[in-house]
């Protein structure tokens, strides 16, 4: 069970799983040495540890680490059976820190968002000690899953403009950005905030359901379309000339997939590096352009299969190897898609397809070797953009099958 667990903590991106067995004859486990006896009477006296139970220990960032002990904890309750399907336990979460420290680049950030309105009490630390800040936020958890989330926004102009000085936007930059809402505030506003519940996640928890498109009445299909009426679908060329509309999207989608990929890795505070360069349209030019080893690169295609499309992922120096895809995939037949299918699905040409697989509702598979890099890096779904990320944040965001799919 051990190795499982380490196993499990390790795709969903912990370097390992550390752990000590507490006996009758004393701790056992792969740190004791390294702790000494006085820290490990110390964990088990604020644990409440005893003998016949395991530790589990992970180091790195706290938000890491908070992340994957939460789910080794949730596994470990499942693997027990300690959690009832029947049970429905309902929680509000509130009191959430306004401001985290981005120590790559020396400032604050927000942790929720620009508009949240902070503590009365804790107006007075916001420029003196912004980690004393925490908001009027709120969100309704059932049994560990995310019901709602809400807030009370700010509608003061000096409290707005002094988040924006805690976070670093300068007042130009805030003017350009916001000048229409902070103009409007002149106007006065009410205290306001809001909350909207999940509806469609509640009724599925509530009837055991994973898939919440078991309990919409009319759901899309993991290619967006809707099984009922077919939408989306092509419009006739004359349709488009009565009405004057011209299809010029190429230019148009790149840079929409472009902002999707920035927006999403913003959301969910991932560390990345944006590169702009040439035009490349190898993986071996890519690199040189880059300045990164060709093994960093990772190579997106889109596959057909009999019924679906996937995304497989291979490092730039190695080769999609079709049949072990198929076997692994579990499907009858497998190809690549063509250069209008690609563009049809992703918006992107060949080669500039980002590894994202979930921004176009297509399942992941990632090649081994690719994810034994540190670091990865990719095009975003332009020629001359690209994007370098920690291969452990990747994980944690897609969530990709592992597997050898490479020759």
């Amino acid at each position: 069970d051990i190795e499982d667990l380490t196993e499990f903590a390790q795709q969903e991106g912990a370097k390992g799983l550390a752990w000590i067995r507490l006996t009758e004859k004393g701790p056992e486990g792969t740190i004791v040495k390294f702790l000494g006896e006085d820290v490990i009477e110390e964990i088990k006296r604020q644990s409440g540890a005893k003998p016949g139970h395991i530790m589990f220990f992970i180091a790195d960032k706290k938000s890491l680490c908070n992340d994957v002990i939460a789910k080794i904890r949730n596994k470990i309750a499942d693997m027990q059976g300690l959690r009832k399907e029947d049970d429905f336990r309902f929680c509000w979460v509130v009191d959430f820190p306004m401001f985290a420290y981005n120590e790559e680049e020396d400032r604050w950030e927000p942790e929720h968002h620009l508009f949240t309105m902070p503590r009365d009490q804790d107006l007075e630390y916001l420029e003196k000690d912004p980690s004393r800040v925490h908001g009027k936020l709120y969100d309704l958890v059932l049994n560990g899953t995310e019901m709602c989330s809400g807030s009370i926004r700010i509608n003061r102009k000096d409290i707005q403009q002094r988040v924006f000085d805690v976070i670093g936007l300068k007042q130009a930059e805030a003017e350009k950005k916001f000048g229409f809402l902070l103009r409007a505030f002149k106007y006065g506003a009410p205290p306001h905030g809001g909350v909207g519940i999940g509806f469609d996640r509640l009724c599925a928890m509530m009837q055991g359901i994973n898939d919440i498109r078991e309990v919409i009445a009319f759901p899309k299909n993991k290619a967006a379309e809707c099984p009922m009426d077919g939408s989306p679908d092509v419009v006739d060329e004359r349709q488009m000339k009565d009405l004057h509309l011209k299809c010029e999207v190429t230019a148009r989608q790149r840079e929409a997939v472009f902002e999707q990929i920035i927006d999403f890795l913003e959301k969910n505070k991932i560390r990345y590096e944006l590169m702009e360069h040439k035009a490349v349209y190898t993986s071996e030019e890519a690199a040189k352009a880059r300045g990164t080893e060709l093994k960093q690169s990772a190579k997106t295609l889109i596959c057909k299969t009999e019924n679906k499309y996937l995304m497989a992922i291979v490092s730039g120096n190695k080769e999609l190897d079709l049949e072990k895809l198929k076997v692994i995939a579990k499907v009858q037949s497998m190809s690549l898609a063509s250069p209008d299918e690609v563009k049809d699905i992703t918006g992107c040409a060949i080669g500039a397809v980002p590894p994202f697989g979930n921004l176009f509702s297509l399942d992941v598979f990632v090649d081994k070797e690719m994810m034994e890099n540190k670091q990865i890096v990719f095009n975003a779904g332009s020629h001359t953009k690209s994007i370098k990320m920690f291969a452990g944040d990747y994980k944690i965001l897609v969530k990709p099958l592992q597997a050898d799919i490479s020759k």
